[in-house]
């Protein structure tokens, strides 16, 4: 199986998503059924990490960046890329598809 590194921001993401799930929509098992469905995501992705398309965010930092959406979640998406000589992918964010992107990636 290819590597999957998650970055510190994803994992913040998904920390934030999974206490929005528990606490404001009062549904942990939803909370946990997201994290679950990410994960399973993130290995999808790096077995085929040209899924998706790119984003071509205006700055250097988000070069190779591409977007793909949680399993059974479609408004939320992944951000990645492939690490080098194909080694696997970077989880760069989850965030949800309605926010502003550019915002998150800076502008």
């Amino acid at each position: 199986m290819p590597e999957v590194l998650v970055s510190p921001a994803a994992r913040a993401d998904l920390i934030a998503q999974w206490d929005f799930f528990a606490a404001e929509v009062g549904n942990a098992a939803l909370a946990d059924r997201f994290v679950g469905c990410a994960q399973a995501t993130f290995n999808t992705l790096a077995r085929s990490p040209g899924l998706g398309r790119l984003r071509p965010f205006p700055i250097p930092k988000t070069e190779g960046l591409r977007s793909w959406k949680v399993a059974d979640f479609p408004k939320h998406l992944v951000f990645y890329r492939k690490l080098p000589d194909n080694a696997g992918i970077e989880i760069v964010r989850v965030i949800h598809g309605a926010r502003d992107l550019e915002a998150q990636f800076g502008k």
